[in-house]
């Protein structure tokens, strides 16, 4: 039986492509606003699920994960440790996609 499209799903598909256009394209100031709103939602949303679940390790992942791409408190990095850190967080996010599995 097919899976239906969850949150979930939406979420880490937004998250990774944002991320994605964000390390190979440099991209105007407004973007790396929409991309950090949208990877904090997903760290939330996910970070909600991982509590649910008892997954302390992924909540403690996605609360960090959350907090470092808060659009409200801006963490301001160059653009080369950037691009680091959002490789990092699309391996995170694409494992999570199975370690939080049902």
């Amino acid at each position: 039986m097919r899976e239906s499209i969850t949150l979930k799903k939406i979420l880490l598909a937004a998250s990774l492509i944002l991320l994605g256009l964000g390390v190979f394209l440099e991209l105007p100031y407004g973007f790396y606003t929409l991309l950090r709103l949208v990877v904090c939602i997903t760290g939330v949303y996910l970070g909600w699920l991982a509590y649910q679940k008892q997954k302390w390790g992924w909540f403690t992942v996605f609360a960090l994960l959350a907090l470092l791409f808060n659009p409200l408190v801006v963490v301001h990095l160059e653009r080369e440790l950037w691009v680091v850190i959002d490789l990092i967080a699309g391996v995170i996010l694409l494992a999570s996609a199975w370690g939080l599995k049902k």
